[in-house]
């Protein structure tokens, strides 16, 4: 799985091909993704993997960054799950720290936005 993640992070960095810009790429990941979890098969609690990989390689496919960090948030959430059920910690605190990272982007972006809006106000009166 982190072999096709691996891969997958180098095709999406490569953006000004034509073909990287196929909307079939993500689809080819997605695909594998379920042939690496059939493989590597060991119980029900490997779907939770593979929801994470096939949301991460829709997530990253966005343009749009708020977009992004959304689609990321079941992503995280599968892998903690898994994770706290694998006894994983560092793949527990890597996931922890996402999620707290794609919080405080959004309550940055919040709080420009309510900047904005006193600013602009200001300059009325």
């Amino acid at each position: 799985m982190n072999a096709v993640n691996a891969v997958r992070s180098v095709i999406y960095g490569i953006n000004n091909k034509k073909w990287s810009r196929s909307n079939r790429i993500p689809a080819v990941f997605c695909a594998a993704a379920v042939v690496t979890v059939v493989l590597t098969w060991e119980s029900a609690w490997s779907i939770l993997p593979l929801i994470g990989c096939i949301t991460s390689a829709i997530a990253n496919w966005q343009t749009d960054t708020a977009k992004l960090k959304i689609l990321t948030v079941p992503v995280s959430v599968s892998w903690i799950i898994y994770n706290a059920h694998s006894a994983s910690y560092a793949g527990l605190i890597n996931e922890i720290l996402a999620l707290c990272s794609i919080g405080i982007y959004f309550l940055r972006k919040h709080l420009k936005t309510d900047k904005k809006r006193i600013s602009g106000t200001a300059e009325r009166i």
